[in-house]
């Protein structure tokens, strides 16, 4: 089971989840965004990744 890392800010109430390591990151370039949402890491956890 591969690993990702990620940071969790609070930005105007919110908490956004932004890719730390290279395999995070390379997911948040297919989502075409900076951040990933919680249903992103639902679908990565799916894929047997451990956050």
């Amino acid at each position: 089971m591969q690993t990702i890392t990620i940071e969790i800010k609070s930005v105007y109430g919110r908490e956004l989840f932004y890719p730390v390591c290279e395999n995070a990151k390379r997911f948040a370039q297919l989502t075409r965004s900076k951040t990933l949402l919680e249903s992103d890491l639902l679908t990565i956890q799916m894929m047997d990744f451990m956050l």
